[in-house]
């Protein structure tokens, strides 16, 4: 069964790799000698490599070998249905056999032809990259033995020798070629102009550059340089001296903005009321067979005891209990001067002194000269 499939061109590569991947070069090329013997046939480098009007550039490949795609394309023919092996002069898939062509992007086609029935994988239609297999060799069609017919063609009809030569022309359309033997490497469109440059931002509203070699193919990337010290829309904060954050924020052009303000310091609190240096309140003295009543710290701004110490313990007189540690500040010095104020009072009912007793809020002072008052008498009354 004989099935012919077509579908519309597409764009795609100009230039040829290898069809198959064995170093195996043409055996029969294009004849360029135009007459009608087989003795004037001339191959792309002049030589008798080809037969009278042969069309195609045949390569030796034995039974079942792959057949891969020589340049990005569509398969716009797929024929199969034709016997491995045809004969010469066979008409099956027009002497093709079971064959596939491929349309490129310059309008050309390229013809792969004497494939294996059922080897073909491509549908109608199919887009096809270089290197990608379409089917297998084999002997269909018009031929003699196993090999691939491989022909590019322009315009539809005019068959094109893909060979440089001598007797062809000066330029390959294989992108790669070796005397009879063309490379298997794929063509790379050109991505760029030789020399042209591109820039590109990078990092912190840096910029980077690259340059187009000579093979039309951009070079990496060079370092990002002229980078700001920020990314656009970063923050940074700082403590501030009396707690809490400020904070700046990095603008569109990577520089730092200022930082915000600090929340003012609260004031310091005034001293207390009643602050200052206290005095110790003395222990009061006591007569023999009396303990002493506890003193009281101080509360005048003489003497040099901290604020609001506690009065030392009375000291006693002969015979007298120690008088018990004066308390915190309150009404200053007031416990001391109450012991004074009994001895000064018992002196006095003896018949020995008439003192007067301190008032409340009398210099510190008065406490002592009271209790010199009472020394003084006794030791008269003892007299």
């Amino acid at each position: 069964m004989l099935v012919v499939l077509g579908a519309p061109t597409l764009a795609g590569a100009t230039k040829y790799r290898r069809p198959f991947a064995p170093a195996l070069g043409v055996k029969y090329g294009v004849d360029h000698d135009g007459s009608k013997t087989n003795d004037s046939c001339k191959s792309f480098d002049c030589d008798g490599a080809c037969y009278d009007g042969h069309k195609g550039s045949d390569f030796p490949l034995p039974f079942g070998t792959d057949v891969v795609a020589a340049a990005d394309g569509v398969a716009t023919t797929v024929v199969q249905g034709c016997p491995d092996y045809g004969g010469l002069g066979s008409t099956c898939g027009g002497g093709f056999g079971n064959y596939v062509k491929l349309t490129h992007a310059d309008g050309r086609a390229t013809y792969y032809g004497h494939m294996k029935n059922g080897s073909i994988v491509v549908a109608q239609g199919a887009t096809v990259k270089c290197g990608q297999k379409l089917g297998q060799s084999a002997s269909s069609g018009s031929s003699t033995g196993p090999h691939l017919h491989f022909e590019p063609r322009e315009g539809g009809a005019t068959s094109l020798d893909p060979f440089a030569g001598g007797c062809s022309q000066p330029t390959s359309l294989w992108v790669q070629q070796s005397g009879k033997l063309p490379g298997d490497q794929c063509e790379t469109a050109c991505a760029c102009s030789a020399g042209q440059t591109q820039d590109q931002g990078c990092g912190s509203c840096g910029i980077q550059h690259r340059g187009c070699d000579a093979a039309c193919q951009w070079g990496a990337w060079g370092a990002c340089g002229g980078e700001g010290p920020c990314a656009p829309g970063a923050t940074d904060s700082t403590s501030c001296a009396c707690g809490g954050q400020r904070t700046r924020t990095c603008s569109p052009s990577c520089q730092w903005g200022a930082y915000g303000e600090c929340a003012p310091c609260p004031e310091a609190g005034a001293a207390g009321a009643g602050g200052g240096t206290q005095s110790a309140g003395a222990g009061g003295a006591t007569i023999a067979g009396s303990a002493g009543t506890p003193g009281k710290g101080g509360g005048g701004a003489l003497g040099g005891a901290p604020p609001g110490a506690a009065g030392h313990a009375g000291v006693p007189r002969a015979g007298g209990r120690a008088g018990a540690a004066g308390t915190a500040p309150s009404n200053g010095g007031a416990a001391g001067r109450r012991s004074i104020m009994l001895e000064t009072t018992e002196a006095s009912e003896e018949g020995a002194c008439s003192c007067a007793t301190p008032r409340h809020g009398d210099a510190p002072w008065l406490g002592a000269a009271a209790a010199l008052i009472v020394s003084i008498a006794r030791r008269r009354r003892r007299a």
